[in-house]
C-alpha cells in the first residue's frame, strides 16, 4: 500500500494523469526488501517518491514427535516425526538441518513409558515449535516381538487368547492365556492344541486324560511307545497289541498302569507280550485255548507248552452233547493247521484243512475220505492215529492216538 499527500483544490488520486505503481526487490525468504513507488504523473503536480521496507519474518513450523510402542527386550523402533505448517509449497527439503530425535529407553529398559525428545532443527524461513512424544515399552509374554496388548496369542501356544481366556485351569497362578501348560500335565499346550481327541467336550490342552483311556496324560506323556505316529497321551492302544489301553485294566481298578500280568516290570498297556509266553498279545488276542476263562494273552499257562492236556486221548460222538467232538484248543492259535486220521490198519479215514479259519471244524467221528467206510459215515469204536501239521513254517507236527467210544 501507499499514501499520497499534497493534493489541492479537491483533487484525489483518481485525477492523476498516470496511476502509481509499486515494485520491490524480489525474494520470498526471511529478510528486508525495498519497495519503490513509480509511474505517477500529472500536469498540475511535481511528484516525488519515497521508498519503504518490506519485512518477511519466520513462520512457525510445528514438529510433532510420533508416539511409539514396542515389546520389552527388543531394540527401539525407528523414531519418527511429522511437520505441520509448511507454506507456499515448502517441504522437508527446505529444512536446512533436520531435527534430531532421542529417547532415554534402551534395549534393556523395563516396561514403562519413556520420553522422546526432539531438537536441533534449523530452517531459514521457519521457527520450530516442538511437541515431544513417548515410547511405551509393553509386556511381551512369549517374546515374539508383538506386545501382549496387540498379540492374539500371548503365550505363542497356537491357541488364541480369546479361546483360552483368563481362567487358571490348573490353579498355578498363571491364567491359561499365558500358561504354556494350562492343565499342568507335562505336555505343552503347543503340542496338545485345542482339539478334543476323545470327544468328551474338553479340549486336549485342558483334558487331563486326552484319550480317555484311564491313564493321565501326565503319565503317558509325549512318547510313542508303539511307534505308530500317535503319542501315547492320545493313543487308545499304546502298545498296538490289539487290546485297547483302557481294556488292559485287568484288575478293574480304573488304573491300567498297575496291571503287569507277567511281572516283568512293564505294565500290560505297554507290554506286547502280556503273559511272557513268547506269543505276542496281538496273536493271542482274547482267545482262550484251554477254556479256563482266562484270555490267552493274559494266561500264563501256555497252551503250546502243555499241549498234551489239550489233545484228548478220546471222545464219544454219540450225540449226547458231551465230548462229542475231537477238540484241540491250542490249534485256534494256528489257523492254517491240517489234520489226518488213520485207522489201526493205516487207512486214512479223515482229512481236514483249517485254511485260515478262526473257527475250526472239529472232527465229529465221521469218515470223509475212507474207502472202507462210506463218506459221511461214523467210524467204528476203536483207536485212531492222528497227524497234525501246524503249517506255520515251523515244521511242527503232533501225532498220537485217540479212542472213539460210542
Amino acid at each position: 500500500t501507499y499514501t499520497i499527500t499534497g493534493f489541492l483544490g479537491g483533487d484525489v488520486e483518481g485525477n492523476l494523469d498516470t496511476a502509481v505503481s509499486i515494485s520491490r526487490v524480489s525474494g520470498e525468504d526471511v529478510g528486508t526488501y525495498v519497495m519503490t513507488p513509480s509511474g505517477a504523473a500529472d500536469a498540475n503536480y511535481t511528484i516525488s517518491f519515497a521508498t519503504a521496507d518490506f519485512e518477511i519474518t519466520k513462520a512457525n513450523l510445528t514438529v510433532r514427535v510420533d508416539d511409539k510402542y514396542r515389546a520389552v527386550g527388543y531394540a527401539n523402533p525407528t523414531l519418527t516425526h511429522s511437520f505441520i505448517g509448511f507454506l507456499f509449497g515448502d517441504s522437508v527439503v527446505d529444512i536446512d538441518i533436520v531435527p534430531v530425535l532421542s529417547t532415554t529407553a534402551t534395549i534393556d529398559s523395563p516396561i514403562g513409558v519413556y520420553p522422546i525428545t526432539i531438537s536441533g532443527g534449523r530452517a531459514v524461513n521457519y521457527n520450530f515449535i516442538y511437541i515431544s512424544g513417548t515410547l511405551t515399552i509393553l509386556m511381551d509374554s512369549d517374546g515374539d516381538g508383538d506386545p501382549d496388548e496387540s498379540d492374539p496369542d500371548d503365550d505363542d501356544d497356537g491357541i488364541l487368547d480369546t479361546t483360552e481366556g483368563e481362567e487358571d485351569s490348573d490353579g498355578d497362578g498363571i491364567p491359561d492365556y499365558l500358561d504354556l501348560d494350562s492343565d499342568n500335565d507335562g505336555i505343552p499346550d503347543t503340542t496338545e492344541g485345542d482339539e478334543d481327541s476323545d470327544d468328551d467336550g474338553i479340549p486336549d490342552y485342558l483334558d487331563l486324560d486326552s484319550d480317555d483311556d484311564g491313564i493321565p496324560d501326565a503319565t503317558e506323556g509325549e512318547e510313542d511307545s508303539d511307534e505308530d505316529g500317535t503319542p501315547d497321551y492320545i493313543d487308545s492302544d499304546d502298545d498296538d497289541d490289539g487290546v485297547l489301553t483302557i481294556d488292559e485294566d485287568v484288575n478293574n481298578d480304573g488304573d491300567p498302569t498297575n496291571d503287569d500280568t507277567d511281572d516283568d516290570g512293564i505294565p500290560n498297556y505297554l507290554d506286547i507280550d502280556d503273559d511272557d509266553d513268547e506269543i505276542l498279545t496281538i496273536d493271542e488276542f482274547f482267545n482262550d485255548c484251554n477254556t479256563n476263562g482266562i484270555p490267552d494273552h493274559l494266561d500264563i499257562v501256555d497252551c503250546m507248552n502243555i499241549q498234551e492236556r489239550f489233545i484228548s486221548d478220546g471222545f464219544s460222538p454219540n450225540g449226547d452233547g458231551v465230548n462229542d467232538l475231537f477238540e484241540i484248543p491250542f490249534l485256534v492259535n494256528h489257523e492254517n493247521f491240517s489234520m489226518e486220521v488213520y485207522n489201526r490198519y493205516g487207512r486214512k479215514v479223515y482229512q481236514y484243512n483249517n485254511n485260515g479259519s478262526s473257527n475250526p471244524q472239529w472232527w465229529n467221528g465221521y469218515a470223509n475220505v475212507s474207502l472202507t467206510f462210506g463218506n459221511s459215515d461214523p467210524v467204528p469204536v476203536g483207536t485212531y492215529y492222528y497227524i497234525i501239521e501246524l503249517n506255520d513254517g515251523s515244521g511242527s507236527q503232533y501225532t498220537g492216538w485217540v479212542y472213539i467210544n460210542r
